[in-house]
């Protein structure tokens, strides 16, 4: 049987490639979001979630660690708009290839984009503009294809 430690493993290579180094709270961030299905993750809802495991740092330690992790590009900000006036931001762990996200309005479902010509496309325009890009996406929202079907056949 693996232990928490043996799990931990590719947390904690994240934390070492960033050069930040390893303290509890920025495991337990990693951990949380890890754990979590989706793997998008609010501050707030990761907060919850410690507080659920009654972990004992506190929760401005906590949400330091999330900004350090994020500040390091081990953690990846996406902004999700809830409405005309509104956005939420959401987190995720940087171990994946660059991607986009889409966001049902409806269900609250996020879809991961990984589209490789897209990516080079947008890399090349960044270059032109003389910019590195950051570890932020902006989510296009939209009603899903479920949800879209569930109000056409709910009339």
């Amino acid at each position: 049987m693996a232990t928490r430690s043996d799990a931990d493993g590719p947390l904690k290579d994240l934390l070492a490639r960033s050069n930040l180094p390893q303290t509890e709270a920025r495991l337990m961030v990693l951990r949380i979001l890890h754990d979590n299905p989706d793997h998008h993750m609010s501050a707030e809802r990761m907060c919850a979630a410690l507080v659920r495991r009654d972990a004992t740092a506190a929760i401005s330690t906590f949400k330091t660690a999330i900004y350090d992790l994020n500040n390091a590009g081990v953690l990846s900000r996406v902004l999700v708009p809830l409405n005309a006036n509104r956005a939420q931001t959401l987190y995720e762990i940087a171990d994946k290839p660059r991607h986009r996200h889409l966001y049902c309005t409806v269900c609250k479902t996020i879809f991961e984009v990984c589209d490789a010509v897209m990516e080079q496309r947008i890399a090349h325009q960044f270059d032109l503009a003389g910019l590195k890009p950051s570890n932020f996406d902006l989510a296009r929202a939209g009603k899903c294809l479920a949800c879209n079907e569930a109000r056409l056949t709910s009339r």
